[in-house]
């Protein structure tokens, strides 16, 4: 410190070698001088008491070298942190090359090999009910509730969409178009060039190259058709989930069953209340997978006889696929997720978070999960 016109100033010695304070010892101190504070040459300086600097720049600054002690102030004490100020932005561009390293490795570890679901969203689907791979075409169809369920509105229409998930054409087929007759589309199933399409009451069949309508068959004392499933032979299996709508909503009807459909005859294969309110099937050699809204899922026998029986986790089943490995996979709404079955009725969870799945489809060729969120408008194309 030294005297300066009649008032005290602040003098900072900042040097690459040899760096001392004052040695009057009658000076008011307001910082740690000495022997000990000598910085070896090459080295940073370091302060031991910065905050005491600082106030003395402040209380006794020389107006022409403010500037420079804030400074060289800054400067001391960036260098004795050992860190480097960071260029304005936030650009570093060592940091920016460790960021893209970081992504490398993301990318190329385990973990992220697998496909990330597709979500087709504000395409303009409504109530999507029922999802399809059509092998041949290989594309993905959904069809569209589009209203009430049970109601004979003939405002409903199926949706094609590409492996990729994206729209082809949003109304495909629709109930509004001369000649076609389509109120609430549900479940679906392609048998012999032929696309049968679960309706209200009926199935409509369609040509499935073309889309044009074919024929329709009717179901009668059906309350509540939902699902349809192709089995060996080309035979049809169509669920009534026994539900009839009243002006507060629905109510049971005691029409639970599962129909047979055979070129356009139907005939009752499996009909009781102990059913359970069905909903999605599954028709292979060994019967009829059927699942329900408690959340049992049970197999019928070729002859008519339920045999076995699982019990989910979550109720309000609705659709079900068999995937390449022979599981079963069901979705949930009350799980909001898709089950994986197991031959020994344990399950697993595929896919959690999805709200209102409905009758999923399964794209074999490609191992992926299709899912139709029925309240949200959605469809997902989910690998496995």
């Amino acid at each position: 410190r030294t005297k300066r016109s009649g008032r005290e100033s602040a003098k900072l010695y900042v040097s690459s070698g040899s760096t001392e304070g004052p040695k009057d010892p009658s000076t008011p101190a307001r910082g740690r001088w000495g022997d000990s504070n000598r910085i070896a040459p090459g080295s940073a300086p370091v302060l031991r008491d910065e905050l005491a600097a600082v106030v003395a720049l402040h209380r006794y600054p020389p107006e022409r070298l403010r500037k420079s002690y804030v400074c060289a102030l800054i400067l001391t004490v960036a260098l004795s942190c050992g860190t480097e100020p960071k260029r304005a932005g936030g650009d570093d561009p060592s940091l920016l090359e460790r960021e893209r390293q970081q992504q490398a490795a993301l990318q190329a570890s385990p973990a992220s090999s697998k496909p990330r679901p597709i979500y087709l969203t504000r395409a303009g689907l409504r109530k999507p009910k029922s999802a399809l791979y059509d092998a041949e075409a290989d594309l993905y169809l959904v069809s569209n509730v589009n209203g009430l369920e049970q109601t004979e509105d003939n405002n409903g229409f199926i949706s094609k969409v590409d492996i990729n998930g994206r729209l082809i054409k949003l109304r495909w087929i629709e109930g509004a178009a001369a000649g076609v007759k389509l109120s609430a589309p549900k479940g679906m199933a392609i048998v012999d060039g032929l696309l049968y399409v679960v309706d209200v009451g009926s199935v409509r069949v369609f040509d499935r190259e073309s889309g044009k309508p074919q024929r329709t068959i009717q179901v009668k004392g059906a309350a509540f058709l939902n699902d349809i499933a192709a089995g060996p032979g080309g035979v049809l299996y169509l669920s009534d989930t026994g539900f009839e709508r009243v002006a507060a909503g629905f109510r049971p009807s005691g029409t639970d069953a599962v129909y047979r459909i055979e070129e356009t005859r139907v005939t009752s294969f499996y009909k009781t209340a102990a059913l359970g309110f069905p909903t999605g099937l599954l028709a292979d050699a060994l019967g009829v997978w059927v699942a329900n809204r408690s959340g049992a899922l049970m197999r019928i026998t070729p002859g008519g006889h339920k045999d076995t029986e699982y019990r989910l986790p979550k109720g309000l089943l609705d659709g079900m696929v068999k995937s390449n490995d022979g599981r079963l996979l069901v979705s949930s709404w009350d799980g909001r997720c898709i089950y994986a079955v197991q031959n020994d009725g344990g399950s697993v969870e595929l896919a959690d978070g999805m709200t209102s799945p409905a009758d999923i489809g399964y794209d074999s060729k490609r191992n992926r999960l299709l899912i139709p969120l029925f309240h949200r408008d959605q469809f997902v194309i989910y690998p496995l």
